[in-house]
């Protein structure tokens, strides 16, 4: 069979991230896949892919809009038995392209349908996205959600059939994982306690709450340093690094290729977020045998970690108690992954089977 991944452009985000896992787990199985990048941009994401692995196809558009008839006409020129997409905007693309065809399309839900932290013009443009997948959403095949919880607002807030949502935890590719990291040298310049977070500077992200937390916890380590590796090229990140530029300890390292070097050899990983589809990176940095700290910014955040022995978890906002949790870890040391919810079983039927229903 052959697949067509969508993505509106090459970003490295974790959706982009968790859709080339699948892409790699139905090349295994003997399918092939396609990537079609909607725009004509480059990213990070092109260092993720090994030569040759798979076919990319540049539709070279300005934006998802203004894909949907070079879509469409690349679809009836290359025939797709599925088209595929984890991004909001290339999945409107993908439904009004696919419209009247016998494609199937397969979404999967990047975040909570209904939570939306962003400000200004983005938050703007990210309610017309979501007025316009309401009204569409009805013509995927199957529509993957990454929790229950996620299911269970999506088929309310999208009035989808309960058959046509499908939960499916994101998997860990823990091997590669392993790999980048020893692969790396140690990044840090100092011994003391390390504390670590990666993602993209964004309110969502909740790096403003670590900061105030880290300015807690330095005044009782002095020797601690707190290293944030993510794109820092919005608006919001110019603003919160100025802010704390030169700050005692802290290190805005921007975007690496590859955070693990980075995972390996902090002391503790910290997952600050108010907002999150599914928290990747929390799952590659316990794959690397590190104590975690998390806020309960969704409830998949229990089932992960195990509050005092692979981590603690604590509230959204809460910078006093993530202090605390911060040095509680690191008396942890070492912890051992327990990741398990992946169903790689589930995933290959939902792409494999489930797309013939008519």
């Amino acid at each position: 069979m052959t697949y067509d991944f969508l993505f509106p452009g090459m970003k490295a985000g974790g959706a982009e991230r968790i859709s080339l896992y699948f892409a790699r787990i139905l090349k295994r199985h003997g399918h092939q896949v396609r990537l079609i990048n909607l725009y004509n941009t480059k990213g990070g994401m092109s260092g993720w892919l090994e030569k040759d692995e798979f076919e990319v196809v540049t539709l070279g558009c300005s934006r998802s809009l203004s894909a949907i008839s070079a879509l469409r006409k690349y679809l009836k020129a290359h025939r797709s038995d599925i088209v595929f997409t984890s991004l909001e905007s290339s999945a409107i693309a993908a439904l009004i392209a696919c419209r009247g065809t016998d494609i199937p399309v397969i979404l999967r839900l990047p975040n909570m349908p209904r939570n939306n932290l962003r400000k200004g013009l983005k938050a703007l443009k990210i309610r017309i996205v979501k007025w316009a997948i309401r009204r569409l959403f009805h013509r995927a095949q199957a529509v993957i959600a990454q929790t229950e919880e996620m299911r269970t607002e999506a088929i309310a807030y999208y009035g989808l059939p309960e058959d046509k949502v499908v939960t499916i935890y994101n998997p860990l590719d823990a091997e590669s994982v392993r790999r980048s990291a020893a692969e790396g040298e140690n990044p840090f310049a100092t011994s003391g306690p390390r504390f670590l977070s990666v993602g993209t500077i964004d309110y969502r992200k909740g790096f403003d709450t670590l900061l105030e937390a880290f300015s807690k916890v330095k005044s009782r380590l002095s020797d601690a340093t707190l290293t944030i590796v993510g794109d820092k090229g919005s608006d919001y990140a110019h603003q919160l690094t100025d802010k704390w530029a030169g700050a005692d300890g802290v290190d805005f390292c921007g975007y690496k290729k590859s955070p693990y070097p980075y995972m390996a050899h902090c002391d503790v990983f910290v997952l600050p977020s108010r907002m999150e589809g599914f928290p990747n990176v929390l799952l590659e940095a316990m794959c690397l045998d590190k104590p975690v700290v998390a806020t309960t910014c969704l409830p998949v955040i229990n089932q992960i970690v195990n509050d005092g022995q692979n981590g603690y978890i604590c509230p959204v906002d809460a910078p006093d108690q993530l202090a605390d949790r911060m040095i509680d870890a690191l008396r942890l040391g070492e912890i051992h992954n327990t990741y398990h919810l992946f169903d790689e079983v589930k995933m290959l039927q939902l792409f494999e089977i489930d797309h013939k229903k008519k």
